[in-house]
């Protein structure tokens, strides 16, 4: 329409809240499309415009014809699906619990048998300072766990 009628300009103004936000160009949490471009259709905006439209290129052409309105989804984020997370999606959840769920138990295991054999009295009195053993066992977890984290990333990757 531009093309063929290029002196005509109007611009649709309506309620904000009935059309998508336009401040945001991509949504980032959305894969592929999201569904706010349905407010251009539930709103009546593509009908007004098919309305307006119609009326300049009939008033312009003395023509019947006018070309339907159009609607381009843009822009998409790419997207690619993995056909392995989308069969086990929803136990995801439960192999992550399941591979933390034995280091976690160790970890309180040892907890409670150095809380049964006194081993920190037993430090006090050799002189090692509290600190030294609740850094110890700080030390120790984080390596464990920083090697349970790496496995199942490099697992379910």
């Amino acid at each position: 329409l531009r093309r063929l009628a290029p002196k005509v300009s109007y611009k649709i103004r309506m309620n904000y809240s009935t059309l998508p936000s336009t401040k945001k160009i991509v949504d980032e949490w959305v894969v592929g499309t999201s569904d706010e471009y349905r407010k251009y259709v539930a709103s009546g905006f593509l009908t007004l415009q098919h309305m307006v439209e119609t009326d300049i290129y009939e008033t312009t052409f003395y023509d019947e014809y006018t070309p339907p309105p159009t609607l381009v989804l843009y822009p998409a984020t790419e997207t690619s699906s993995n056909e392995f997370y989308s069969k086990v999606g929803p136990l995801f959840g439960l192999v992550l619990c399941l591979g933390l769920l034995y280091p976690v138990s160790r970890l309180i295991k040892s907890l409670v048998e150095d809380k049964e054999t006194k081993t920190l009295e037993t430090l006090s009195i050799m002189g090692v300072r509290a600190w030294a053993y609740y850094v110890s066992w700080f030390i120790t977890a984080t390596l464990v766990f920083t090697v349970v984290a790496i496995l199942m990333s490099v697992t379910l990757s």
